[in-house]
């Protein structure tokens, strides 16, 4: 009984597609043509290559003139990289460094982790803690290193002037939390993130850092109105 071919699909699947110089032109061509058939999820999105001494950023064609850039490493090139994105209206920047990280370890599927919590987990950006009777009793350190962890780490950093919900989150833990753990809980939900994105295709849209507030907003005073009730007393606004 012969064996039946894998489809080009299951090969993708599992990794193993291979690619030879006609399957990338061919693959070129499509990605380079007017309708590649991909749906367009951000239309202003930027890439960014991060690098020791100097950082290359590309925007879509017709932003600028020259749509790639190199910048220094240095605070105020950082923030004339800043301005410029901001001048060219975009919305989205992708850190390519990061997407390469995860893929270089891991590959494009995480089967072996069946939920967000054994990912998490392994990246070792979940808490590590011993409980007893409900009571946290002892937090432990693994030290341990893991360079797709490391990478989503170092996305949750580049948030600290981000104008963006995500950005607005990672601003906020970092005022609560202090700056080594804001960046290990942020780097927890962009980790979720890319794992609801690859295992269920999952998209994140982006609301800004005013919905972040709002949503904030809400919880504080839901908080508030709980304690309220629980020691016998209403609040009244005062407008």
């Amino acid at each position: 009984m012969t064996k039946c071919k894998p489809s080009s699909f299951q090969r993708l699947r599992n990794a193993t597609l291979p690619c030879n110089r006609k399957q990338r032109r061919e693959l070129e061509c499509r990605l380079n043509s007017a309708d590649p058939g991909l749906e367009v999820v951000n239309s202003r999105p930027a890439g960014i290559d991060v690098g020791n001494e100097s950082h290359y950023v590309a925007v879509p064609p017709g932003r600028d003139a020259q749509p790639v850039g190199e910048f220094g490493s240095w605070t105020a090139a950082l923030e004339e990289m800043a301005e410029w994105l901001k001048t060219c209206g975009i919305e989205t920047v992708v850190n390519v460094m990061t997407i390469q990280t995860v893929l270089g370890e891991v590959g494009p599927d995480l089967s072996a982790w069946k939920s967000e919590d054994q990912w998490s987990s392994w990246l070792n950006l979940a808490a590590k803690r011993d409980i007893s009777e409900g009571r946290v009793i002892r937090h432990r350190r693994e030290y341990r290193t893991n360079r797709a962890g490391h990478a989503f780490c170092m996305a949750a950093e580049s948030l600290v002037r981000s104008e963006s919900y995500l950005g607005a989150r990672y601003q906020y833990l970092r005022a609560k939390l202090g700056g080594p753990k804001a960046v290990k809980a942020m780097a927890r939900v962009l980790a979720c993130l890319y794992y609801r994105l690859v295992t269920k295709g999952q998209v994140w849209v982006d609301r800004g850092t005013a919905e972040f507030n709002h949503r904030r907003q809400q919880r504080d005073l839901a908080s508030l109105l709980r304690k309220a009730r629980s020691l016998g007393m209403q609040l009244v606004p005062t407008t």
